[in-house]
């Protein structure tokens, strides 16, 4: 049992870490109005969480559309491309 424990919370870091990269090079590549439009849909998606109403937003938010692509790094320059890529 510890070593599953143990195993877990290693993996839990490793995505951890690789979603501090990928946020990281997103950061890097999106540019500053980018990244604050970003931050503003969070911080109003936690005021409702936190708030209790408007369910249907938050049921109905999926993320960024990047966050919903799921590729192989090959088609990464393509996909970044056609979403607008500066």
């Amino acid at each position: 049992m510890w070593r599953e424990l143990n195993e877990t919370d290693h993996n839990l870091h490793k995505v951890n870490e690789n979603h501090a990269y990928v946020v990281d090079q997103f950061r890097k590549r999106a540019g500053r109005s980018i990244m604050d439009g970003w931050e503003s849909v969070k911080q109003v998606l936690q005021t409702f969480e936190g708030r209790g109403d408007k369910k249907h937003v938050l049921e109905g938010y999926y993320g960024l559309v990047i966050e919903n692509i799921d590729n192989e790094a090959m088609v990464d320059r393509a996909v970044e491309s056609a979403v607008g890529r500066k």
